[in-house]
């Protein structure tokens, strides 16, 4: 992709796959022309890893399923 990169925001949840058909999941933490920083939660608490453009071949933003609020209420006898 060198320098081509497609318009992600950091907090977007995405999949990038590299040239070596190699696929990580993560948050978008920073995003610039030549690079793009992903984070996720491993084994040893939060991990950031950088990707350089030339090293990646495509970027897929995941759809993040909504949620459900539930507010349980009650009364105290």
């Amino acid at each position: 992709m060198g320098g081509d990169l497609p318009t992600v925001k950091p907090g977007q949840q995405v999949t990038v796959i590299l040239v070596d058909g190699s696929r990580h999941d993560g948050e978008v933490i920073a995003v610039s022309n030549d690079r793009i920083v992903l984070g996720k939660v491993g084994n040893y608490g939060f991990e950031e890893t950088v990707f350089p453009a030339e090293e990646i071949a495509e970027i897929k933003t995941q759809k993040v399923p909504g949620f459900l609020s539930v507010i349980a209420v009650g009364t105290v006898v």
